[in-house]
């Protein structure tokens, strides 16, 4: 059965900020992330199964009676026990090779180390929007409420027609089903982070977005798929010079024992084993792997020198959008409005229609606050 872990980021918290919430649950997705874990313990068996290819095969060792006509028992016999090994140069090119090997994986791990942080950082921002949606629709459906009961006392005083009358219900109808609407959006949110958190549930009340401003103007070149493809480069390179020492023989040291009747005789044998064929055929393909190499990173390059540049111009479009819209007035509107209705300065369909305009309005402000955000948690989590 599944443990479940509840963390509570509470809004009334005055110790942790909104941006420390964030991160602390951003440490337990990236230690309980299943698909993190297997691909850690991948990496080690990896580097384990290299590690085992630079060490010698064991020895081998034959025996071969042989008999005569004539003669009772075995007339001869040999012994073979023989030790292969590669020229001892090879076995400093592979520890290097296994070296470099680390670093790629190591590399690969980071970048999806990366991508599942920057999934789950957006996750927890569209969160904390649907947390703002939710206390805003809940206010406006207070506020649907008391409309709704100012009218129906209106309307049987006979200071309203049902025209009206109707209009706040419908209106008390929408808000209602869209707050189930965001609130079903918010619990399928955290079901996603919840499998990103190797099942283990996770719990988000803020309300209020982390207050941070990103440089964006710095070179990518530290960019985790940049390193990585830079890794990449430097294997393919020593894989290269090593196989233009492909022609390097392999050697072979044996201990022989030759009976022959009663008389035991000892020796050495010493052979080499020569790479002539296929020599060529390696250094090619080596060759076209490093060119392979060298073409992705050039592209690596250009990708993410294109994303970070489209990224810098769009958070300047949202950040002047952003400040050109000032929530505080259309939220003290609100109470404004309610208020010449209640004192029949405006008509029911006058308030809806000015009370709509303005929430569509905040509405959208969150949106656009939550698209800056996910714009900034690129650049954080890359």
């Amino acid at each position: 059965m599944k443990r479940i872990i509840c963390i509570l980021a509470l809004l009334t918290s005055l110790s942790v900020s909104a941006q420390e919430a964030v991160d602390s649950l951003l440490q337990l997705i990236e230690q309980e992330n299943l698909e993190l874990r297997a691909l850690a313990k991948n990496h080690e068996a990896e580097a384990l199964e290299r590690r085992g290819e630079n060490i010698p095969e064991g020895p081998s060792i034959e025996y071969s009676p042989f008999y005569k006509k004539g003669y009772h028992g075995m007339a001869t016999s040999e012994l073979v026990v023989k030790q292969e090994f590669d020229f001892p140069s090879r076995y400093a090119d592979r520890r290097e090779q296994q070296r470099l090997g680390a670093q790629v994986l190591d590399a690969n791990y980071e970048v999806r180390r990366r991508e599942i942080r920057l999934q789950a950082r957006q996750l927890l921002y569209e969160t904390i929007a649907k947390n703002q949606l939710v206390k805003l629709l809940t206010t406006r459906l207070q506020q649907c409420d008391r409309m709704a009961t100012l009218l129906q006392r209106r309307k049987d005083a006979g200071d309203c027609s049902l025209l009206d009358l109707n209009k706040g219900k419908v209106e008390r109808m929408q808000a209602q089903q869209k707050l189930v609407e965001v609130e079903n959006e918010r619990a399928e949110i955290l079901s996603q982070l919840c499998q990103l958190a190797g099942g283990k549930a996770i719990t988000l009340a803020l309300d209020s977005f982390p207050k941070i401003e990103i440089s964006v103007g710095t070179h990518p070149s530290a960019r985790p798929e940049i390193i990585e493809a830079q890794q990449a480069l430097t294997a393919a390179q020593h894989n290269e010079r090593v196989a233009r020492r492909g022609w390097l023989p392999n050697l072979s040291v044996a201990y022989r024992r030759n009976t022959e009747e009663t008389t035991p005789l000892h020796g050495f044998q010493v052979g080499a084993t020569l790479p002539l064929w296929g020599i060529r055929t390696q250094r090619k393909a080596a060759q076209r792997k490093r060119e392979e190499a060298e073409i992705q990173l050039e592209e690596v390059r250009q990708s993410v020198e294109a994303e970070v540049s489209s990224v810098q111009n769009r958070l300047m479009h949202l950040r002047t959008v952003m400040d050109h819209t000032d929530t505080n007035l259309l939220t003290e509107t609100l109470p404004l409005l309610e208020k010449a209705l209640q004192h029949g300065e405006i008509n029911a369909i006058t308030y809806y229609t000015e009370t709509n305009d303005i929430y569509e309005k905040l509405i959208e402000h969150i949106a656009l606050h939550l698209q800056y955000l996910l714009l900034q948690a690129e650049i954080m989590e890359r």
